[in-house]
């Protein structure tokens, strides 16, 4: 028990806050004022040493000199009471602040709606997820193109509660586009099942529980499957049509032509023949490599394109224009000073020859079965025309099927794995893109 001491006056305490120590001011059996200097600064505070719960008990009553004499003891024997009677006042008063600030943000997280953590999801996805292939800057472009399909799909759902968000939520802002929109509507449902789940487990701003963008509670709720828009592939040239075409490309010779022409060529994406850099080609000038990382399949591995003869040419062409033009990239656009060309040049050039052809009385570079189906012109686009095209092509050649799906870097059916030595994949692909070249350029005068 503390002991009982002399009860001091307001000056005699006022003399002793000023001597470093622990002194007992009497008045209430146990209050004393600590008085403490150091570098870091100096203070003094009342304290209350007392029994709770049969243990001896320390606590602060306030602080000297905001707190007087008189107040310190009428404040100490109130504790002190508590304290007797098994409550400890300063560990309530905690708790009680404990719990407001806890209280406080509970009604913080679950008043936050979607549109309110978009943002920070897209976030955690760019340090964690694997948007852009580990690269930062990939990955933050990714986020943002991510971010503005959501919110342009979603529209209904930014306002919605995350806590309390439930599947018709969902349904009601992406049933406008259930139908129509079937590749779309797949992704915005993708990304919402992600930010529910990351707002469970991460953000905590949701109870554990349903998913309201699952599909098992999305699918009874929107119309039949039946009733979607099928998908449809992208509109490609039959190969009888495309010599004409590579002809009209290597005709107007542009920079956007030429990147045109070298993709069919080499059956490229177009980010990877845009993105094209000289670092990339071998010395010899024979070989384009593409890191796995740059790749849409990055499992995949890294991708070795033999460069036909054909493609070969545009790139001396190239190389002898890069003279004037200091840039990284082989096909760099001469009015942005080098940079990348628009990932819309190539269609929008495909497009504007269309119109060419037509003028003129022709067919032009249409889709051909697309067309009929829906009885108008549907333009073909660069995507399908490397790839698709080439793939039709390949496969009225009798093609090494291996070879073919080497190049257009997909993953080798099983059954073809053992055809032959992986050593061996650049000679059979090489044969393969040499005859595509010479198809390609059979309409054009040099071959």
């Amino acid at each position: 028990m503390a002991r009982v001491v002399k009860a001091l006056g307001v000056k005699e305490v006022e003399k002793i806050s000023k001597m470093p120590g622990v002194h007992a001011v009497g008045g209430v059996p146990g209050l004393a004022l600590r008085v403490w200097a150091s570098a870091a600064g100096s203070g003094c505070a009342w304290i209350l040493r007392t029994e709770c719960k049969g243990k001896e008990t320390k606590v602060t009553v306030g602080t000297y000199p905001e707190m007087g004499l008189h107040a310190a003891r009428a404040k100490a024997a109130e504790f002190k009471a508590s304290l007797l009677a098994g409550v400890n006042p300063v560990k309530e008063a905690r708790a009680k602040v404990k719990a407001e600030k806890k209280a406080e943000e509970v009604a913080r997280l679950q008043a936050l709606t979607v549109g309110d953590v978009l943002d920070e999801w897209l976030a955690y996805k760019v340090e964690h997820g694997t948007w852009g292939k580990g690269i930062h800057e990939k990955a933050e472009a990714v986020a943002h193109k991510e971010g503005r399909r959501i919110r342009q799909s979603a529209a209904l759902l930014l306002g919605v509660p995350v806590a309390s968000c439930e599947p018709e939520d969902v349904v009601k802002a992406i049933e406008p586009i259930w139908c129509s929109k079937r590749a779309t509507c797949e992704t915005v449902c993708s990304h919402l099942r992600g930010l529910f789940h990351w707002a469970m487990t991460v953000k905590k701003c949701r109870p554990r529980g349903i998913n309201p963008a699952d599909s098992q509670w999305l699918t009874p709720l929107l119309p039949a499957e039946n009733k979607r828009k099928q998908e449809e592939h992208f509109p490609a040239l039959d190969p009888d049509q495309l010599p004409q075409l590579i002809k009209a490309l290597m005709a107007l010779g542009s920079t956007s032509a030429l990147c045109t022409a070298f993709a069919i060529l080499t059956c490229t994406r177009s980010n990877n023949v845009r993105s094209m850099r000289w670092d990339q080609i071998s010395e010899d000038g024979q070989l384009w490599s593409i890191d796995a990382i740059d790749m849409k399949v990055t499992a995949n591995g890294q991708h070795l394109i033999p460069l036909s003869a054909e493609a070969q040419r545009i790139i001396q062409h190239q190389r002898e224009f890069s003279l004037c033009l200091d840039s990284p990239y082989v096909f760099g656009s001469y009015r942005n000073n080098g940079a990348p060309l628009s990932n819309m040049t190539m269609n929008v050039l495909i497009q504007r020859l269309h119109s060419k052809e037509v003028a003129e009385g022709r067919e032009g570079w249409i889709d051909r079965k697309q067309t009929k189906d829906k009885g108008k012109p549907v333009i073909a686009v660069q995507h399908a025309i490397s790839r698709a095209t080439f793939e039709t092509w390949a496969h009225g050649m009798r093609q090494d099927e291996r070879a073919v799906a080497l190049i257009l870097h997909h993953d080798v059916d099983p059954r073809l794995k053992s055809a032959y030595d992986r050593s061996e994949d650049l000679p059979h692909k090489r044969k393969v893109l040499d005859a595509w070249g010479k198809f390609c350029f059979s309409e054009c005068e040099n071959g």
